[in-house]
């Protein structure tokens, strides 16, 4: 028998998971025997603009909370829940954030709900 072969493929495939898969790897040993292993997966993020100064349900269901990006200097304290509705369990706070992107990649098991206190422009990106 031969040595492997290794060979790359570079494909962009989504899926219903919302990865894309950038890379496959295959080493094959011999024509029935193919040995197929992954070399990266990116996800590919919702995103959902908030500016009220309210309650907004930004996810229904299970998912992944990724990042917050805040952009405006006069953002007063933001609650996190998870859950469809604000008010019940809460999964974070930030009180007068600075600008910037505050990385969470924490799971969600009912929905994602923002609550701001004052007008703000907040994107968050989420599975």
């Amino acid at each position: 028998m031969s040595d492997p072969k290794n060979y790359t493929k570079v494909i962009n495939a989504d899926d219903a998971s919302h990865f894309r898969v950038s890379a496959i790897n295959t080493v094959v040993e011999n024509p029935d025997a193919n040995d197929l292993r992954v070399s990266a997966l990116q996800p590919r993020y919702d995103y959902r603009f908030v500016s009220a100064a309210s309650s907004t349900n930004v996810k229904t269901g299970a998912g992944t909370l990724h990042t917050l990006v805040i952009c405006d200097g006069d953002a007063k304290s933001i609650k996190l829940y998870d859950s469809e509705t604000h008010g019940n369990n809460q999964i974070g706070y930030l009180d007068a954030p600075a600008d910037g992107t505050y990385k969470f990649d924490c799971k969600l098991s009912a929905g994602l709900t923002v609550s701001c206190e004052s007008a703000s422009n907040i994107t968050v990106n989420y599975l």
